[in-house]
């Protein structure tokens, strides 16, 4: 099955967004969607409760950064495959079985450098739609490497949806070329257009070219996708205020680190911080169990009372039950 889309329309309760249905294998998800990455992963690792990874926004962006050595083991090391695979089952594993999973491999500007040098583009591209096959995606989320037209004929031959991450803060004739040849291609095998976010300043042409065709791509069973946006900025999420359109996909800026550990999980020191309502403290939980400053276990229940109930491990976390 391959990735399909379904419009609906403007819709009141979302201030007139568009809205969409996207079905997968596994399922279907409704947009606008925040995707949940490694970032979240790595939070609710440290969490002493097994919480669900994708209960409510069914999907999930593996960002896998791909800086020199990585490049170099996906190139030449025989046998990277399979780690890359195991790796990544590690982390799919605890998705809920109906997510929709994106692979996004992300050249680091170093190795994007070193690829553009040498005649192994599709040795690169060939080995994530690999990865992709192997964990039985419909798709493969990828830069265009060399050409876009190159990277869609391999990915294709692959039997593979392409959603390509266009840059809108490219030459005006590259990013319109670009994005008429994801039209022309259609969404059977480019079903999702994506985009590397940029502030509207600095590719204030590109944004003026996709904005006022968002409601024919729908129309046209084509969705957008926006990644690499700032998680945050101060203390203020970005997801919410950042200056970019309203994409019906949006994934954050994966930063590199976390998502899987080697050490043991009987030695980690954890320490988690969570949010007083009461009297706008935040306390830090340590492994000692000792707090900086008291948490009012009564009040929170009051504020969150499903949760905490539902969930006594977290109960027993924050008022330190053993």
């Amino acid at each position: 099955m391959v990735i399909s889309i379904s419009p609906h329309g403007s819709d009141k309760k979302f201030n007139h967004i568009a809205t969409l249905t996207l079905d997968h294998s596994r399922g279907k998800i409704d947009t606008p969607n925040r995707v949940v990455d490694k970032h979240d992963l790595n939070a609710k690792n440290a969490i002493g409760s097994e919480i669900p990874l994708t209960r409510r926004s069914k999907t999930f962006i593996v960002q896998e950064i791909v800086e020199p050595e990585k490049l170099d083991f996906i190139l030449n090391r025989n046998g990277y495959l399979k780690e890359m695979i195991n790796r990544i089952r590690e982390i799919t594993k605890r998705l809920d079985q109906e997510s929709c999973i994106f692979l996004y491999p992300s050249l680091t500007a170093d190795s994007e450098k070193f690829l553009s040098k040498i005649s192994r583009k599709n040795d690169y591209i060939k080995f994530f739609c690999d990865v992709a096959k192997y964990l039985e995606l419909e798709s493969v989320v990828l830069q265009p490497i060399g050409s876009l037209e190159n990277t869609y004929e391999v990915v294709k031959k692959q039997d593979l949806q392409l959603i390509p991450i266009l840059g809108l803060d490219a030459k005006t004739e590259i990013i319109t070329n670009q994005f008429e040849y994801c039209r022309t291609v259609g969404a059977q095998d480019i079903p999702i257009i994506g985009f590397k976010f940029v502030t509207y300043p600095n590719a204030n042409k590109g944004y003026d070219l996709v904005i006022p065709k968002l409601d024919e791509l729908h129309d046209d069973g084509q969705a957008t996708m926006m990644v690499d946006i700032p998680r945050s900025t101060s203390s203020v999420s970005a997801h919410h205020y950042a200056p970019f359109f309203m994409t019906d996909i949006m994934a954050g800026r994966y930063y590199g680190g976390g998502g899987n550990s080697d050490e043991d999980e009987g030695e980690k020191e954890r320490k988690i911080k969570l949010f007083c309502r009461k009297d706008l403290a935040v306390p830090e939980i340590e492994s000692s169990r000792s707090v900086k400053t008291k948490f009012d276990i009564d009040s929170e229940i009051k504020v969150f009372p499903s949760f905490l109930l539902w969930d006594r491990k977290m109960v027993n976390i924050i008022t330190f039950n053993p």
